[in-house]
Formats: structure tokens, C-alpha cells, sequence
């Protein structure tokens, strides 16, 4: 309602009056607009797949495994479009606009793939596909066939009904016929099983004692008789005895050695438990102990990783948003971009308070030098993901704030924070949870890049709003990253 009384347009193709959720849609509608003569069409719809991140939301809800299956099915189709010879994205869209017009059903199961693995499917699963050899399986589970209360006959006006004891003279032949029709439902599901190998069908016929012959298994024995030539019995492997030497029989084995296969199985499962990666942001927190007032107050905060941002509080991460598209020169549009995401973070009043920390943020020195580094054409960049293997023990990553070049060649790493530290408080006092991260930030960039970082800063938005100095460098990174590198080697092995 509101892009329309702005003057807005539904054409993406056509100027934008403003900003807003319309807006981005309406850009990103442009932005495939423009590739779709840049790639080919199956990568243009998985591009779109992963931009809008729909993968992700097919896991949101109920039915996610078959709403993630719909979404790769179509993104196959395109190519096999493009194999038959329609390789448009125009081609593409009438083969959707007629499957919806027809109101076709997707395909069960999913594509075959040409993996050589071992694929464990349902029968409805499987539907459609063949392979080129099946073991059926599981066939040995008594099919329940209960009727429920009402039945409903083929003829009109035929139905039946059962409560408790009183039940209707019509129930009864009713339930009788429903019970053969879901027999009958029993062979065919059987017969797509069976009618899925291509070369090789291994049938499970064992019956479980008690099954009372309404088993799959039963009925296909029963089916299975006098069609022998179309079959054979698959005959169990002879196991051998164990190997004797001069009349006597060697030992299976002792205690001894079931020892060591529990501890050698205990190790393998320690090492299996152990986290192939561990975050910068993870290692906050891990202060000298002459600091034991600044450990207790970072572990007494409460924090939400899973958010976006490196905040922990829903203004830090609106704060920290802001400062990722804020220009850092002029800081123009800032008061828009500080509303939007105070907007996205649900902070009722509060863009006022994010647009202030934004500014003090993008008030201070290390962050003016980073503009002029843009300004003269050095590299520059925020949010920038950095990782780095230690030693094979794992892999040691995070996202740096903001990082700049040097003119020397080095760079300078700046992590922004909002937390409320008084005029009362040292500086250093409120960094030092912060030390190990920044070191971290330094160790990985150094064993990604082979280059060198001469200074890493914190900057606490919140001091600087409140007219005191918020800028704080770690004295010696070259020893906090040795030290977040012990942290994180420690931590990878479980220590």
C-alpha cells in the first residue's frame, strides 16, 4: 500500500520512488533480469536458489525433506531441458506455466543420479526409477488392515457403521471388501518394488514368527509358487571354521585384544566428536586471570550466536548492519539504513539509538584512516570472511568488521563493538575478553594470506557516543594471535 500511494510501479524495469521491502524485491527481480543473457538457465534458477536462500526455508517447516526434493527436481529440469534441445530460460517457464495450468503433480521419489552408491529408498520413493540392482527389503512386517468405524461402499448410498458393539448390516461385508482392497493395494506396492531393478532382484522373504502369513513376504511366496524358473533361492555363504595348526584349533581371540578394540573404538569416537572448526568469536571471553571483574561480566551476558552480526543484543546487531553498508566517508543515507535495520531487528523506537552508535562508530580515527584508504585506492572491505587450516587439527575462521591496507602493504583489522563500558571502567579492562579475538582475526589472515597485520583495533561505539575515548589497539597482535592459535588448538583437540 505504501510503494503504490508513493507512486510506485509493480515493473522492475521502471524507477523506484523509494526504499523498502517492495524495493529490494523489485532490485532483485532487476539484478536476474540483467544476468539471465550472462549464464545459461539451469544456472540462472540455482543462482536464484541460493540468493533467496530457498533451500533454508524448505527446512523451516513441515515436509522439508519433500520441499527440498521439489526445489532440486526443478532446478535438474532445467537441464534436462537444455539436453532435449530447449536450453531458454523462455522454454523454461512454459514448461512450469503448463505444468501449473494442468495442474501436474510432481514426480515422487527424486532424479536418479548417476553416483555409484547405495541409495535406501520407500516404494513410493522409488516410483519412476530403476536401478540396476535391488535388495526389497522389510517385507516381513504384518500389514495392518483395520477398518475404521465408517465405511463408505462403491454403490451411492452404501456405507456402514461400527460403535462398539452395535455396528450396521452392511458393516460388515463393507469391511470385508475394504480388507481385500488394501491387499490388493499391498501387491501392486509390491510389484513397483520388484519392478524397479533393471538386472538384478535380491528379495528378503524371511516371515517373522507371528506375522500369521499377511506379511509381504508371505504373499509373495505365495505368488512366487509354480513360476520357479523365474526365480531361485539364494544360498547362504558357507562359514568357515577356524584356522588349526598341528591338530589344534588357533584362538578366536582373548580379553586382551577385545580390550584393545574398545579403546581403539573409544579414540576413534573422542576424534569423531571433536569440532572440525572453531570461530574466532568463540574464543572471547578467555582473559587473563589479573582481569577475573572483566571474565565475569562477558560470562554473564547473554548472548544469541544464531542471530546475524557479531552482536550479541538486538542493537548491536542493528548497529553492526548499519556500519556494513554506511559509507565510510560521508556516512550519506545513514538515518535511512539506521531505520531499516533497527526495523529488521524489531527494535521499537530505537533507530535513533543505532543511528547515534553508528555515527560514533564511523566517528573514529582507525575508521576515518580506513576511509582514506578507499579514497586512495587501497583495498578495503567489511564483513570479510577469513579462514585457516592449523595444522590439519581444524580449521580456524571468522568474519573480520572491517579491514584496510596499509600504504606499507600490511592491513589493519577493526572489530566494532556496543557494549555500555562507564567512564569508570579502563579501556583495557573492557577489551581484554575481546584480545583473544582480535588475535584469532590476525593468525587466520596471516596463514590465508602469508600477509602481515600491523594493527588490530577495538572500537566501543558506545564510549565514543558518550564523549569518551572508545578506540583500544592491541599492544602486541603478533602475541595475541600466537595466543588465540594455542586457544584454538586447545580447543579443536578437546582440551
Amino acid at each position: 500500500w505504501r510503494w503504490k500511494q508513493a507512486g510506485g510501479r509493480f515493473d522492475y524495469l521502471a524507477e523506484r520512488p523509494g526504499d523498502g521491502p517492495v524495493a529490494r524485491a523489485l532490485d532483485t527481480l532487476r539484478r536476474f533480469h540483467q544476468a539471465r543473457g550472462e549464464m545459461s538457465t539451469s544456472k540462472l534458477v540455482e543462482r536464484f536458489v541460493r540468493d533467496r536462500r530457498l533451500r533454508e526455508l524448505a527446512c523451516s517447516g513441515a515436509a522439508r525433506r519433500e520441499r527440498w526434493r521439489r526445489i532440486e527436481l526443478v532446478i535438474e529440469q532445467t537441464r534436462a531441458l537444455a539436453r532435449a534441445g530447449h536450453p531458454s530460460l523462455r522454454e523454461f517457464l512454459e514448461w512450469a506455466r503448463e505444468r501449473a495450468e494442468r495442474r501436474t503433480r510432481m514426480p515422487e521419489g527424486g532424479l536418479e543420479r548417476e553416483a555409484d552408491a547405495v541409495r535406501m529408498m520407500t516404494i513410493h520413493q522409488a516410483k519412476g526409477l530403476e536401478f540396476p540392482m535391488v535388495l526389497l527389503a522389510g517385507l516381513n512386517v504384518r500389514q495392518p488392515h483395520a477398518p475404521g468405524s465408517v465405511i463408505y461402499g462403491r454403490s451411492p448410498g452404501d456405507i456402514g457403521v461400527r460403535l462398539g458393539p452395535f455396528q450396521t448390516d452392511a458393516w460388515e461385508g463393507l469391511a470385508a471388501e475394504e480388507r481385500e482392497a488394501e491387499r490388493q493395494e499391498d501387491v501392486r506396492l509390491l510389484y513397483v518394488g520388484c519392478t524397479r531393478a533393471r538386472d538384478h532382484l535380491i528379495v528378503s522373504r524371511y516371515d517373522r514368527a507371528g506375522a500369521g502369513g499377511e506379511s509381504l513376504a508371505a504373499r509373495l511366496g505365495v505368488h512366487a509358487q509354480g513360476v520357479g524358473d523365474l526365480w531361485r533361492e539364494a544360498k547362504p555363504l558357507e562359514v568357515r571354521g577356524p584356522a588349526t595348526t598341528g591338530g589344534r584349533t588357533q584362538p578366536a581371540g582373548d580379553a586382551v585384544s577385545k580390550r584393545e578394540w574398545l579403546a581403539a573404538r573409544t579414540r576413534a569416537i573422542e576424534h569423531a566428536a571433536r569440532p572440525g572448526a572453531v570461530s574466532a568469536s568463540s574464543l572471547q571471553g578467555r582473559v587473563a586471570p589479573e582481569l577475573p571483574a572483566a571474565k565475569e561480566e562477558y560470562e554473564g551476558r547473554e548472548a544469541e550466536p544464531w542471530r546475524r552480526g557479531r552482536a550479541a543484543t538486538a542493537t548491536g546487531r542493528a548497529v553492526h548492519a548499519a556500519l556494513q553498508e554506511a559509507d565510510l566517508a560521508t556516512a550519506e543515507g545513514l538515518d535511512g539504513v539506521a531505520e531499516r535495520c533497527a526495523r529488521a531487528e524489531a527494535i521499537r523506537d530505537g533507530a535513533r539509538e543505532v543511528l547515534e552508535l553508528a555515527r560514533a562508530a564511523l566517528a573514529a580515527g582507525v575508521v576515518r584512516r580506513a576511509a582514506g584508504a578507499v579514497a586512495e585506492g587501497r583495498w578495503s572491505d567489511r564483513e570479510v570472511y577469513v579462514s585457516a587450516d592449523l595444522d590439519g587439527a581444524g580449521v580456524l575462521e571468522g568474519i573480520i568488521d572491517l579491514a584496510f591496507e596499509e600504504p606499507s602493504g600490511d592491513l589493519v583489522l577493526v572489530d566494532f563493538k556496543t557494549d555500555s563500558v562507564g567512564a569508570d571502567r579502563p579501556l583495557e579492562e573492557a577489551a581484554a575478553p575481546y584480545v583473544p579475538q582480535l588475535g584469532a582475526y590476525a593468525a587466520a589472515v596471516r596463514r590465508a594470506t602469508g600477509r602481515d597485520v600491523s594493527e588490530a583495533w577495538i572500537v566501543f561505539a558506545r564510549r565514543i557516543a558518550g564523549g569518551l575515548d572508545g578506540e583500544y589497539r592491541v599492544p602486541d597482535i603478533a602475541a595475541a594471535a600466537a595466543q588465540a592459535r594455542g586457544l584454538a588448538l586447545e580447543a579443536l583437540r578437546g582440551a
